[in-house]
């Protein structure tokens, strides 16, 4: 559900329909009928706080429409067709892709590492996790990737449907101080 042909020149406004069931952004019904698709538009930037939850790692999704490369299955950079023509029209290549929220002033496309991360605020990209003993642990809010089928060239320019990985969470990883040397 992360990858969407669309005639519209502009992404959806909405994340992909399955995404927002299992994030409990709408209500499933018995029928099977799935209500409320638009009626109310979601907050993507806040973490999720239903039933007193709260991730440890705030995150973002957004439509990605200029993506112009990826790494494919094999580990070669591939160069990704951003529309196609049918008989119908031009349909474009949509991605929906979940980062870790940049700290504030940041821009998105910087990622933040290393020592210079440390003194940004906690649950944000390269930063530590919010909740987090920090006595017991070091911790560190990254971006984990998935692979999505898309339509693709490689460097020999073939043209084809490739397994391409996208950034799809934002994860707490966890290292124990007690085995630091």
């Amino acid at each position: 559900p992360r990858v969407l042909f669309s005639p519209s020149p502009s992404p959806p406004e909405h994340p992909p329909l399955l995404l927002m069931l299992e994030n409990g952004l709408m209500e499933d019904d018995s029928d099977g009928d799935v209500e409320g698709h638009g009626d109310r538009a979601a907050d993507r930037t806040t973490p999720n706080t239903r039933r007193g939850e709260k991730s440890v790692c705030e995150s973002e999704s957004t439509w990605v429409n200029n993506k112009t490369t990826a790494i494919d299955s094999h580990g070669e950079r591939v160069t990704i067709i951003p529309q196609i023509q049918t008989m119908t029209g031009a349909l474009k290549q949509y991605f929906y892709e979940t980062r870790c929220r940049r700290p504030d002033g940041q821009s998105g496309s910087s990622r933040t590492r290393g020592a210079g991360a440390r003194s940004a605020a906690a649950g944000v990209a390269g930063a530590s996790c919010l909740g987090v003993d920090k006595k017991q642990w070091r911790s560190e809010c990254r971006e984990k990737q998935s692979y999505v089928r898309a339509l693709s060239k490689d460097a020999k320019n073939k043209m084809g449907w490739r397994w391409i990985r996208i950034d799809s969470s934002c994860v707490c990883v966890l290292l124990s101080r007690t085995n630091q040397g």
